[in-house]
C-alpha cells in the first residue's frame, strides 16, 4: 500500500473510526442539528439571565413609556417608577454595595451571552433569529444601565462609584454589539452560500463538503 494511502487510512480511522482512503467523512446533518439545538438553548439561557432585574420591568421592550406589572400586582409604567421601586428596595445604610452586587450579576450574564454569541458564529447554521436574541438583550442591557445610573444619581452616589458602574456596563454593551455584528455577517454569508451553491446531488453523485 502506498505510504500516502497508509497515512490517509490512519487519519480516517483515528478521526472518523471508519476504514478507507477515498471517502471524506463529515458530521451528519442530524448531529449538526443536535449541536445547534443545544447551543441555541445555551444562548437562550444566557439571554434570559441577562434579562433578570432587581426591579419590576416590562415583558417587552423596556423604555421610559413602557408599561409593566410587578409581582405584587402594582402597575409600573415608567423608568422613573422602576428606579423608585429599586431605590425603595435598597439598604439605606449601604445602597452602593447592593447596587454593585446587582451590577456584577448583570456583567457576568453579559459575559456569558457574549461567549455564547461568539460560539454561535461558528455554528453550521447561524441564523438571523440568533442575532435578534442578542439585539434584544443589548436593548435590555442599555435600559438596565440607564436605571442603574439614574438610581445612583437619586441616592447621591459619588462620581467614583458612578464611573465604576458605568464603564464596565458601557464596555459590555459595546462588546455585545460587536459579536452581534459578527454573527449577523456570518449568518448572511451562510445564507448566501446556501442559495448560491447548486445542488449537484441531483444526478446521484454525492459531492457535499
Amino acid at each position: 500500500m502506498p505510504s500516502l494511502c497508509v497515512k490517509s487510512f490512519v487519519v480516517c480511522f483515528v478521526v472518523f473510526a471508519v476504514p478507507g482512503c477515498s471517502t471524506v467523512m463529515r458530521m451528519p446533518d442530524n448531529a449538526k442539528s443536535l449541536v445547534s439545538t443545544e447551543e441555541r438553548e445555551a444562548l437562550a439561557v444566557a439571554a434570559a439571565e441577562l434579562a433578570w432585574s432587581p426591579w419590576p420591568k416590562p415583558e417587552g421592550a423596556f423604555g421610559p413609556a413602557s408599561s409593566v406589572t410587578s409581582e405584587a400586582g402594582v402597575g409600573v409604567t415608567t423608568r422613573s417608577h422602576a428606579v423608585d421601586s429599586y431605590v425603595a428596595s435598597l439598604d439605606r445604610s449601604a445602597p452602593g454595595e447592593r447596587i454593585a452586587a446587582d451590577v456584577r450579576r448583570h456583567l457576568l450574564a453579559a459575559a456569558a451571552l457574549t461567549k455564547a454569541a461568539k460560539r454561535a458564529s461558528d455554528w453550521p447554521d447561524p441564523r438571523l433569529a440568533d442575532v435578534a436574541i442578542i439585539e434584544t438583550s443589548i436593548a435590555d442591557l442599555r435600559e438596565t444601565r440607564a436605571i442603574y445610573l439614574a438610581t445612583l444619581k437619586l441616592i447621591d452616589a459619588d462620581d467614583e462609584l458612578i464611573h465604576a458602574i458605568r464603564e464596565p456596563l458601557d464596555k459590555a454593551v459595546k462588546e455585545l454589539g460587536r459579536v452581534a455584528d459578527d454573527l449577523a455577517e456570518n449568518a448572511m454569508k451562510k445564507r448566501s452560500s446556501k442559495f448560491a451553491v447548486p445542488n449537484i446531488n441531483a444526478g446521484g453523485t454525492s459531492a457535499s463538503w
